[in-house]
């Protein structure tokens, strides 16, 4: 007898019901959030991050941001980069005052440490440029101060203007004073140019507590002279630019002068952030205040990329979530699961991976509560995972996904058959092996070729030792034997050589 050994491997995947946990084998974890972070969630709709005050990011509704009109005179967003959105503005870039993910709106906002002011320089075409007069206006933007300090200065602008008297320092301040804001117009508002200007000032009524985000809005109707100070949406301060001070038909008109370098200065003395910085030239009725989306219609979903379990009828035995839901939002949590991965080619050349067809894309996902059972209705080699965050209506309140952990339970194929051995005998082989005990083996399958490594499985049994008969004397048979089950065939043992042989010593 000749025996020659040889080493194939070799793993075949079926679907298949779902079977129990198998012996022996340990679960696994796929983590989200936190110290993990959100790149496993590529695919995001309506959806952003918020710092959490550990400083981790949390999942919540997308934040909602102001847009540009034909009345925007200077938006910054403070997200990505220092740009405005209206053009009028030039910022020197100095990116290291943007905090991404720390925002009242938007992916971030900008933060002062009182030291490094950020200069705007106005072009001709922009409202702070010289000689430029106001109409209408408003001037808004959202605060959250580090501490509130006298003499803590937000936004400023410094000028100069002639009239018939001598130079006039002009000078628009915004900042705090007894812990509130103050509006201050020195010699902006007179009722000619050629008339001295005189100096009004708009003081908020409530004290701003530190270290909490607030909307501040300061709005001027030039057709009475009313200016008016909000605080998210509510009248905080309310004056008549007039010579009487009330509504008397006579307002003050809001001129810049000509000495002036364009300049405006945002956070000169000031420790604390500022985000979405809004000059319209008009008279805002209703100040956009939500935070995030609003409405059924606009919520977020949050589809993490296709994870490979290794195995089929791997299980998900549970999902762990930290999450929190502000006033009535709410969270929906899906999952879906399949043996075999779909291409989808598209027009773009890109390929599309998904564990559904495109008929029942919606329909594949399955519902669940965080902490249930799953590990009976939830298996397959390939898991997805999906979050939906349903708004509340508010417009200021939404669900935050901290964390999340999947258990999984993979279910591998049956070990490799050992002790594999071949007898030869007249016409015939007999081959045995050591019974597999692991796994949940259904039987076995014996793989018989004439070359090394092109066996093809020819015989299935459920005994750990069979005689093939009817071969060719002296003509060479390659063997090996592996176990199986309907979802899985175990590595091939060895690769063992014999002849068949009619007289044998």
């Amino acid at each position: 007898m000749m025996l020659k050994t040889a080493v194939t491997a070799l793993l075949v995947f079926l679907a298949v019901s779902p079977l129990g946990a198998q012996e022996g084998v340990s679960a696994g974890t796929l983590n989200f959030g936190r110290e993990a972070g959100w790149k496993d969630f590529p695919n995001l709709t309506g959806t952003g991050f918020h710092r959490a005050a550990d400083g981790t990011l949390d999942l919540t509704l997308a934040a909602s941001e102001y847009e540009a009109d034909e009345d925007t005179d200077l938006l910054i967003h403070f997200n990505e980069r220092l740009r405005d959105e209206g053009s009028r503005y030039r910022i020197a870039p100095d990116n290291t005052l943007l905090q991404r993910g720390f925002s009242a709106l938007g992916g971030g906002s900008a933060v002062f440490r009182g030291q490094t002011p950020l200069v705007l320089q106005a072009t001709s075409e922009a409202l702070f440029a010289p000689g430029r007069g106001w109409g209408d206006f408003s001037l808004e933007f959202w605060l959250y101060p580090s501490k509130v300090e006298d003499g803590e200065t937000v936004l400023e602008w410094q000028g100069g203007r002639t009239s018939s008297g001598p130079l006039e320092t002009q000078n628009l301040r915004v900042g705090f004073e007894g812990s509130r804001l103050v509006w201050t117009f020195q010699n902006l508002f007179a009722s000619s140019p050629a008339v001295a200007a005189v100096t009004l000032s708009v003081k908020g009524s409530s004290v701003l507590i530190p270290k909490q985000w607030h909307h501040h809005l300061l709005r001027y109707r030039a057709d009475t002279g009313l200016l008016e100070y909000l605080v998210d949406g509510k009248t905080e301060g309310l004056i008549h630019a007039t010579p009487s001070g009330t509504e008397d038909g006579r307002p003050y008109g809001l001129v810049l002068g000509a000495r002036t370098k364009a300049e405006l200065v945002l956070g000169g003395r000031y420790q604390g952030a500022l985000d979405e910085l809004r000059l319209s030239r008009a008279w805002i009725e209703e100040p956009q205040r939500d935070r995030f989306l609003a409405g059924y219609a606009q919520k977020g979903t949050a589809i993490s990329r296709i994870f490979d379990l290794r195995f089929p009828d791997s299980t998900v035995q549970s999902v762990a979530v930290r999450a929190f839901t502000e006033g009535n939002t709410a969270l929906i949590w899906s999952y879906r699961m399949a043996e075999t991965i779909r291409y989808q080619w598209t027009f773009s050349g890109e390929t599309d991976r998904s564990l559904a067809t495109p008929e029942t894309e919606q329909d594949s996902w399955i519902r669940f509560k965080p902490g249930q059972d799953l590990s009976r209705t939830a298996s397959g080699r390939y898991l997805q995972l999906k979050v939906e965050l349903l708004p509340s209506g508010t417009g200021t309140e939404t669900p935050r996904v901290n964390a999340i952990t999947v258990t999984t339970l993979p279910n591998p194929a049956p070990p490799t058959p050992t002790g594999f051995e071949v007898i030869p005998g007249d016409g015939q082989l007999t081959l045995r092996w050591r019974p597999v005990l692991q796994g949940s083996p259904e039987g076995y399958l014996v793989f018989l070729g004439s070359r090394p490594g092109q066996g093809t499985g020819t015989l299935t049994t459920k005994e750990t030792q069979i005689v093939l008969k009817g071969l060719t004397n002296d003509q060479i048979y390659y063997v090996s034997v592996a176990a199986f089950r309907s979802t899985a065939v175990s590595a091939l043992s060895r690769e063992l050589s014999a002849r068949p042989q009619r007289n044998l010593p």
